[in-house]
């Protein structure tokens, strides 16, 4: 069109529209650029969140229980961003184990860990990246505690009226752990007393004995591995065990606890003098040191005097009075004495009157047959002792003859008054007469057996030739 000849009023319409088309081209072409730029904007983005397509891995073995080490690593870079991104591991068969991965990049560091294989992945929780040599190993060298104890029980039976708890625990850790260790005991004491025992020690010792311990009762025993303080190397064991009590018998009077024996080196003609002999059983050696120590006594018109330990005899510990010694009053007939022994937990006492008659006799008449003569042979049985029973239930012995005696075999052959005669040794089998100890007193039979050829009639006594028993007869009926 030419301009020249177009009224001015259409020249400016015109030049409006053309001013109009090109702000609306340049407007639309500004747009497409910004949605150009953004979409770059987004590629970057995209491509930045990735954080790292590869990674490494590294672990550090154990020394303790659970001290291994695995260090995942991801490559720093200009670009690296792994915001919300973590490292995760997974011991095969437990729990999940995260720890957030450095925004640029880094190592992530899993510390505390116990032997076993660990799988070991990145994400972001919509992107995994596993690690490609998994399982990643953890090995360990640590030895675990071997743990015992021993008990040495108290001195005394808890029932014992010396009772104290001086037991001995000791926990020993013979192998494995590391150290330093500390070692807890606790137990609740046994009846009747009351409250709990709480005791804590700690050191560099793989044995540790606790004293002052009560018998009777089940502990509870932890030993801890402190390991040196090193994070996850802590481990414990626990122990329950039962601590035993003294059962160890006390010491007791023997069954017949006091033996009277005629002093028949007193020199008096009746004897009237007695030896006392005091029996005990359950006297350990130990025991007998603590007896022995001014602890076995006899009190006789209120004054005390020591017994003398004079050994064992079938089993059982035999104690004298020694009348002998200086100062000392001679037992009697009727004499009342006490007896006490203390063996360090039990103290026992015993109260009797010394019985010394010297009108004993016991025997025991029976007929047997000789074969070789066709003829009654007649059996006497002579015991040289008799149980003494007390008031208060106890049983006591008198050995009535002497040591050594010379006995004979009388009977009588009249009465009013009595005649006794002697019976020929020919008439006797053994013949007591050969002896000088037929009844055995020192042997501790008392007795002995006697065969009489003839019928003794109605009476015999046995008198000692040294020492004349009194009254000494008694009418036999043999059968």
């Amino acid at each position: 069109m030419n301009m020249s000849i177009v009224p001015s009023t259409i020249k400016k319409s015109y030049k409006k529209i053309i001013m109009i088309n090109t702000l609306l081209n340049f407007n639309l072409l500004k747009k497409k650029n910004i949605i150009v730029l953004l979409f770059f904007l987004f590629l970057f983005e995209s491509v930045s969140a990735q954080c790292t397509t590869s990674f490494t891995v590294s672990s550090v073995n154990a020394t303790c229980v659970s001290n291994g080490k695995i260090v995942v690593t991801i490559p720093t870079t200009a670009t690296t961003n792994c915001t919300n991104w973590v490292a995760e591991i997974v011991k095969v068969g437990g729990t999940a184990t995260q720890s957030n991965v450095p925004v640029n990049g880094g190592d992530v560091t899993f510390s505390a860990l116990a032997a076993g294989d660990y799988n070991v992945k990145l994400t972001d929780g919509t992107t995994t990246l596993n690690y490609t040599s998994n399982p990643v190993r953890i090995t360990s060298s640590f030895v675990p505690m071997n743990v015992n104890t021993s008990f040495v029980v108290p001195t005394c039976p808890s029932s014992s009226s010396s009772y104290v708890a001086d037991g001995v625990l000791t926990v020993n850790i013979p192998s494995g752990g590391i150290g330093p260790f500390e070692y807890t005991v606790n137990y609740t004491k046994p009846s009747p007393a009351a409250g709990t025992v709480n005791l804590v020690w700690t050191g560099s010792s793989r044995s540790h004995s606790f004293s002052g311990i009560d018998g009777g009762v089940t502990a509870t025993v932890i030993v801890k591995d402190l390991a040196g303080g090193e994070a996850g190397c802590e481990t414990q064991i626990t122990k329950t065990p039962i601590l035993a009590s003294n059962t160890t018998p006390a010491i007791a009077f023997y069954a017949r606890a006091f033996s009277y024996e005629r002093d028949c080196a007193s020199g008096t003609a009746s004897c009237n003098n007695v030896n006392l002999f005091v029996n005990l059983s359950n006297v350990t050696a130990t025991k007998l040191t603590t007896i022995q120590n001014n602890n076995a006594n006899i009190t006789i018109a209120g004054v005390t005097y020591p017994l003398t330990y004079i050994g064992v005899s079938f089993g059982v510990s035999r104690f004298k009075y020694d009348s002998s010694l200086a100062g000392r009053p001679k037992l009697t007939n009727g004499t009342v004495v006490t007896t006490t022994f203390f063996d360090g937990c039990t103290t026992i006492s015993k109260t009797a009157t010394v019985t010394m008659n010297n009108n004993f006799f016991n025997v025991v008449p029976t007929t047997t047959f000789d074969s070789s003569t066709c003829s009654p042979k007649y059996k006497l049985l002579l015991l040289g002792d008799q149980d003494i029973s007390n008031t208060d239930g106890t049983i006591d012995r008198a050995v009535y003859f002497c040591p050594t005696n010379s006995i004979l075999i009388e009977k009588r052959i009249s009465t009013g008054p009595d005649v006794y005669t002697t019976v020929p040794s020919s008439s006797i089998s053994p013949d007591p007469s050969t002896t000088t100890n037929p009844l055995g007193v020192t042997f501790g039979f008392i007795s002995i057996s006697l065969y009489l050829v003839s019928t003794p009639n109605e009476s015999i006594r046995v008198p000692d030739i040294n020492f004349p028993l009194l009254n000494s007869s008694v009418k036999l009926n043999f059968f």
